[in-house]
């Protein structure tokens, strides 16, 4: 990523991004939008759940290694497959509150 990155330095990379792709860093704590962007192509790719995920914490860890953004960039891959096989935006809703927003928020109360 970082040899294709700095290919095209003039992208309109988010100030964290560009001071990673240039600083040589392997990771940084970003929680960017970066994260989501970057993983639409997976769940076409692949079409098990497992899969899904696993490639998608792949891709996401090599920038943005931050909790949220792997949740945002899992979220982003499940929604895309949950599309993909044509289940209804209400379904895709609870799927998504009920497999991430639920346990995420649970978790923030109990802190």
């Amino acid at each position: 990523m970082i040899d294709i990155g700095l290919k095209y330095p003039n992208c309109s990379y988010g100030s964290g991004f560009l001071r990673w792709l240039t600083t040589g860093h392997k990771v940084y704590e970003s929680n960017g939008n970066g994260a989501a962007m970057r993983v639409s192509a997976i769940p076409v790719v692949f079409k098990d759940e497992e899969t899904i995920k696993e490639e998608c914490k792949t891709v996401t860890n090599v920038s943005h290694n931050h909790e949220e953004s792997l949740m945002g960039a899992e979220i982003a891959c499940m929604a895309i497959d949950l599309a993909l096989k044509n289940k209804s935006k209400e379904f895709i809703k609870y799927y998504i509150e009920n497999h991430y927003i639920k346990p995420f928020t649970d978790s923030i109360d109990r802190a």
